[in-house]
């Protein structure tokens, strides 16, 4: 008697999370919704080929501990010009996220029921991550303010970088006197040049598929392959 009883438990409990990896929509029974328009970079004002675009909205999970998660409700991509067209599942979407295919540029849109029609979707210059290393050394603090305000100047240079794409890169001192860092991140990286100079800093920017290395203040930066190592990276 004992083993039907906790067969019958095991059932139960089988079911209960079968039921809860499914997704219970509080939207109702709505017909498809089309999102077009066009992908815009943000400072430029030119289309960008080959965007991936993602439409979706809180999905609530049923179980013993029920989770709200995006549901994914339509993707494509950009044409060569920049514009796209994507129709949702049933219902509409209350977010769009768009990223370039290179992954450097990035861009979220909120939407209601109400929205532009076309749909310009504004993309700009986004870290994909930053690793922290601690291979010996300070360890770095990303919630300090030292850090944070490297981070604030990295991610504006990022952008002035995405803006000027015909530009010769320069150093870090040449992008103070530009204006485009301040003095006072500047003096970040000179206080502290094992966590942000040359190939083993502890501290790496990745924009996109590549990685910000910085040789010191007065030379010249540039892109590399971002290290594979034991790193503790920091979602963004």
């Amino acid at each position: 008697m004992k083993s039907v009883i906790r067969a019958f438990e095991v059932l139960w409990w089988s079911a209960l999370l079968l039921c809860g990896s499914s997704c219970t929509i509080p939207w109702g029974n709505l017909p498809p919704t089309t999102y077009q328009g066009r992908v815009v970079h943000d400072e430029l004002g030119t289309g960008i080929a080959n965007a991936t675009i993602t439409a979706s909205r809180p999905c609530v999970r049923s179980s013993l501990w029920p989770m709200v998660r995006p549901e994914v409700l339509a993707s494509t991509k950009s044409d060569e010009n920049g514009n796209y067209s994507l129709t949702t599942r049933a219902g509409y979407a209350t977010e769009i996220e768009t990223h370039s295919s290179d992954l450097k540029l990035r861009g979220i849109i909120d939407l209601s029921r109400k929205h532009a029609d076309p749909l310009e979707l504004r993309v700009s210059a986004e870290l994909q991550s930053i690793c922290h290393y601690n291979l010996g050394g300070s360890p770095v603090d990303p919630n300090s303010l030292p850090p944070k305000n490297a981070e604030t100047a990295i991610r504006r240079l990022v952008r002035y970088l995405s803006a000027h794409p015909g530009a010769s890169l320069k150093s870090l001192r040449q992008y103070n006197k530009q204006g485009v860092i301040s003095d006072r991140e500047l003096s970040v990286f000179e206080s502290a040049p094992v966590h942000y100079f040359g190939p083993h800093s502890l501290v790496e920017f990745q924009w996109g598929r590549q990685a910000l290395l910085i040789p010191d203040q007065n030379t010249r930066i540039r892109f590399v392959s971002p290290r594979f190592s034991l790193a503790e990276s920091i979602p963004l």
